[in-house]
């Protein structure tokens, strides 16, 4: 453990209120070592919890993040297992490996690093809060051992739960307090792989859809407007599963320069086409042609752009 103790705890619940303003994406985005990609150049993942696409859709602030022209609403979107954890591994690995369960696993298989890093694209996951790199706990935790509410959890955090992470100190070294997403931008080093991991008031686990989309609006739409650092990435959105229903229908959103548009192109597009978790590794695959983990990514709908 890196980073423990109540100040530390602390800075992990409050760093996007007291984040100072910054210079949006810094030098242009263009990180060192750039792989360019056949429509994106980098690809950020944001997931929230716990709720139907019906439940989402109705958000002004998750519905906004559409309403405008390089968007798509994806209508047809669905996870792949109850509860959380086999659908966040279904976005890393393309399978659920037979979890049905939030319990801590320590699994061998691939992950959609293995394939990046084989590439040479570079990669963060963050999320907020993690103790650091590889940290293994279940929650953030106190001095005292007590667990932090609200903050995090491993369950939501998948790459630790592959043991080819665990074991390798430089990929450990990627698996970051999401503090950092702002300070890449700042100075223009962002990965081109980022998967961000709100804490579990932000994503809605612990609070509501409402709170969730106040989220959006509070702290990623001035990111998502901001037209350099949308230039050649894809941003997407969405929800790890529908609570409520078993036919686990969610809400989808991609956004950015990725998304293909002409002059005059309207706004709220939507895509019907049939997708679920696993189009995720999928269209990150084909984009920088990296091959198969050869999981379920192999015959996933890659999303269209």
């Amino acid at each position: 453990m890196k980073v423990s103790g109540i100040l530390a705890a602390a800075a992990c619940l409050t760093s996007i209120a007291s984040a100072a303003p910054l210079e949006l994406w810094g030098h242009h985005g263009q990180s060192n070592n750039l792989v360019k990609g056949k429509s994106f150049d980098r690809f950020l993942f944001v997931v929230f919890e716990n709720a139907g696409y019906n439940q989402v859709i109705v958000d002004p602030n998750f519905a906004g993040l559409t309403d405008r022209p390089d968007a798509r609403l994806l209508t047809n979107l669905y996870a792949v297992g109850k509860p959380s954890l086999p659908n966040y591994f279904a976005t890393i690995a393309g399978s659920t490996f037979g979890v049905r369960d939030d319990a801590e696993h320590n699994l061998g298989g691939m992950t959609i690093v293995d394939l990046l890093e084989a590439k040479g694209v570079s990669w963060k996951e963050l999320p907020l809060c993690s103790q650091g790199t590889c940290y293994l706990g279940a929650t953030d935790v106190y001095a005292n051992g007590t667990a932090v509410k609200s903050s995090y959890r491993r369950v939501d955090n998948p790459f630790v739960s592959f043991i080819n992470l665990q074991n390798n100190p430089n990929r450990c070294d990627k698996i970051v307090n999401a503090k950092e997403f702002e300070q890449d931008i700042a100075n223009g080093t962002l990965p081109q792989f980022i998967y961000y991991i709100p804490n579990l008031k932000n994503n809605a686990h612990d609070t509501s859809v409402a709170y969730g989309g106040n989220y959006v609006k509070t702290f990623w739409n001035k990111y998502l407007h901001d037209k350099a650092l949308m230039k050649n990435t894809l941003a997407f959105f969405t929800f790890d599963e529908d609570e409520d229903t078993e036919h686990n229908h969610i809400f989808g959103a991609l956004i950015g320069g990725a998304v293909s548009v002409k002059p005059g192109s309207p706004k709220n597009v939507t895509d019907n086409t049939p997708y679920t978790l696993f189009s995720m590794p999928k269209t990150i695959e084909d984009n920088w042609n990296l091959g198969s983990l050869g999981t379920n990514d192999t015959f996933a709908t890659p999303f269209k752009l």
